[in-house]
């Protein structure tokens, strides 16, 4: 996110405190429409055998990874050995005005850049330059730049040459590049026509381009087991439509072509980022997974060769559509997976957030016969918007399942439906979106649940602390994290997720540390106790039901970066990382310790039923089971696995028939005979019950119900 939001972030994360409630607190959960569906049959998309997401993985490993900041000339990253991959459009030699160019960004005329923004350590040494034309080298802004050895090769139009920059050790911060000026294009062009193909490698790597990343931003990737690369997509002002018009390898720089509103207006526009084939090979030489993002006005036949891209690789314009001996760019390494979300931040209406925009105008523009429109008819825009990102993500999962096939659908592909911190609480925006999936996949043929369109689902993972202060002390001091909102976002949204037996995956998260100046929140950064706060706050996210963490960001803004020096992992938050890395994840604590009996009014629960809290033997429980078709889910752990009968306890009002579902799965009906009696329903025996947390869900069949208890014994 950028620096310029940081006070956003904050401002968002305060409303969605009280979105999700606990139904034990005396809460009024809404009724709403979108239930599941009673005695559905569950299918996979081509309605062969069974490719759905688990929704726990037990203990295991620690889960989390790493987004990239923004590529540029001061982002600090220093990330590609090609150093032109970072540089600023060309400009004039004087630097005074845009230069014009050609179709892939390469000038037409005398051009200069700025190609590094930093100090001496980052930057001093003995460059390479590469370029097709001629032409003679000069440093732009003063820079300490000498030139040595150029030569030019007519048989190939190149020219060579060694760039050395010199900056004083004991300097601040400098801006460096240089201009090309007399230039020539070809050999028989005009002087001032200018020159392409600029290439200017860093010190010791090698000049042809076979190493595409430094050797310190490598490791500083590999901390993690997941990259994702939204801001190298520059997806929060990425309006591309068209595959034709995206960038591509081959692009020194292209605009990105703006979004035109119904009423004529513009949107975004501003940037298209790093190449999709950058990517994958960051992915492929770190050999982590990657998370990308489809641009949020992208179409489908874009998305489809993103999906090519990733499976077979490209010639540097267009994917390729079967298996290559020799791709140019080759695919994503097939022991990688690859993580697939909807735009970004698609609630966010920050400056510079056009995904907002750009989706609300999509959502005006579509007929009442959309399938958003159509299930359960809204009246609040906003909402409708929320289950937009949900529709949109079921149609990119089927369009990376024709090129990738059924056997690597949430398995090697992994999409991910991503929403508000904390909205997965009933009334919120994450659970609007996971009951009209829910309802949406139903009212397919063959009939279809959440867990065949998605992998993982949630809010982001940040954290804060009660009281800001800028006094370190105060700021590490006991019980002043985790801070009351985090502690109700974590619930909420594992709670949502696991409830339709997918990941609880949070897109960005750790500390962010909004709202101070940037020198107290670097003195806050380096402070060692940052390093017990960042490994606590990981354990707690699993305790919470947490799976797949991706930390926000390896270097960047103050506020959340993991180092303020790429070349410097010996950092609290690093350390950190360090420390878990191969550390078993924290047991689930979230509900109810299982076997065990859940007394529904005094464990928190999200649900479609409109329940009101009384008292029974001293319990509170719930009454309100009215509509047939409305459920409440309550959340259990258990260390293992086990087999378990399940039974449950209430006061139905007329013979009723309740379904009973584990983590997504519908696992048949019990009976409750009685009439306005307090009793217990017939048995659900041999209930698979896997390790992790256990969302157990009750929904109205037929009659109605106050529901009282959820009994899990061992079989």
């Amino acid at each position: 996110m950028p620096k310029s939001n940081r006070m956003n972030r904050r401002e968002m994360l305060s409303r969605m405190a009280q979105l999700g409630v606990a139904a034990g607190a005396g809460a009024v959960l809404a009724k709403n429409s979108l239930a599941g569906l009673p005695g559905r049959v569950i299918a996979n998309a081509s309605g062969r055998g069974r490719l759905e997401a688990t929704a726990s993985t037990g203990r295991g490993l620690n889960q989390f990874g790493m987004n990239v900041w923004s590529c540029s000339d001061w982002d600090g990253s220093f990330a590609f050995v090609d150093a032109m991959k970072q540089a600023r459009q060309w400009q004039t030699p004087n630097m005074r005005a845009m230069a014009s160019y050609d179709g892939l960004g390469w000038p037409t005329q005398d051009a200069g850049t700025v190609v590094y923004t930093g100090n001496a350590e980052h930057i001093n040494g003995i460059y390479k330059l590469l370029f097709q034309g001629q032409g003679v080298i000069r440093p732009v802004y003063g820079s300490p730049m000498t030139v040595a050895g150029q030569r030019y090769d007519a048989a190939t139009n190149t020219t060579t040459a060694d760039i050395t920059f010199k900056l004083s050790p004991t300097g601040a911060s400098q801006s460096v590049g240089l201009a090309i000026l007399d230039s020539k294009r070809a050999p028989h062009s005009p002087q001032g026509s200018g020159f392409t193909n600029v290439r200017l490698y860093r010190p010791g790597y090698p000049t042809n381009g076979s190493v595409v990343f430094t050797d310190y931003y490598v490791k500083a990737m590999q901390f993690g087991s997941v990259i994702r690369t939204m801001d190298w997509t520059a997806t929060n002002g990425n309006t591309v439509v068209h595959w034709a018009d995206r960038q591509t390898p081959l692009t020194f720089y292209k605009p990105c072509p703006p979004y035109i509103q119904a009423g004529g207006g513009r949107l975004g526009g501003t940037a298209l980022g790093v190449a999709l084939e950058h990517q994958i090979q960051l992915a492929n030489q770190t050999q982590r997974d990657l998370w990308i993002n489809v641009p949020v006005a992208a179409d489908d036949d874009f998305v489809t060769k993103m999906a090519q891209a990733l499976r077979y690789g490209t010639d540097g314009t267009n994917p390729y559509t079967s298996p290559q001996a020799d791709p140019k760019y080759p695919p994503l390494d097939a022991g990688l997976n690859v993580y697939v979300e909807f735009a970004n931040e698609t609630w966010n209406y920050a400056g510079g957030f056009w995904c907002f925009y750009v989706l609300m105008d999509m959502v005006k523009k579509l007929p009442a016969s959309h399938p958003i429109k159509a299930i359960d008819p809204q009246n609040n825009i906003y909402y409708t918007a929320y289950r937009y990102t949900a529709y949109r993500i079921s149609q990119i999962s089927d369009l990376f399942r024709s090129v990738f096939g059924d056997a690597d659908m949430m398995q090697r592909v992994r999409p991910q439906l991503m929403w508000q911190k904390g909205t997965g609480g009933t009334f919120g925006e994450g659970f609007t979106q996971m009951c009209w999936l829910d309802a949406y996949g139903g009212k397919q043929h063959p009939p279809r649940t959440v867990r065949s369109y998605i992998h993982g689902a949630g809010g982001s993972a940040y954290y804060g602390v009660n009281k800001l202060s800028a006094n370190p002390d105060q700021y590490f001091a006991a019980g002043n994290y985790p801070d009351t909102k985090t502690v109700l976002a974590f619930r909420n949204d594992a709670m949502a997720a696991k409830n339709w037996g997918v990941q609880r995956v949070a897109y960005e998260g750790g500390d962010g540390v909004d709202g101070l100046p940037t020198a107290q929140i670097l003195a806050i950064n380096a402070d060692p106790r940052m390093k017990t706060m960042t490994e606590f706050m990981q354990n707690y996210y699993a305790q919470q039901g947490g799976d797949l963490l991706m930390y926000y960001t390896v270097v960047g803004p103050a506020d959340w970066e993991f180092t303020p020096d790429i070349m410097n992992l010996n950092t609290p938050k690093f350390n950190a990382l360090k420390a878990l890395k191969h550390g078993q994840r924290d047991a689930v604590t979230l509900g109810q310790a299982l076997p065990g009996t859940l007394w529904c009014g005094e464990v928190p629960g999200v649900g479609t039923a409109g329940p009101y809290s009384t008292k029974y033997n001293g319990h509170r429980v719930l009454g309100g089971f009215r509509n047939p078709g409305t459920w409440l889910a309550f959340p259990g752990h258990t260390a293992a696995p086990f087999t378990a009968d399940v039974t449950v306890q209430g006061r139905p009002g007329v013979p009723s028939v309740l379904a009973i579902w584990i983590n997504g799965i519908r696992f048949g009906t019990v009976d409750m005979t009685q009439r306005n009696k307090v009793c217990w329903s017939s048995v659900l025996g041999r209930v698979r019950i896997a390790a992790g947390l256990v969302m157990v869900r009750v929904e109205l069949v037929s009659g109605s119900l106050d529901l009282y208890s959820l009994r899990v014994r061992r079989a």
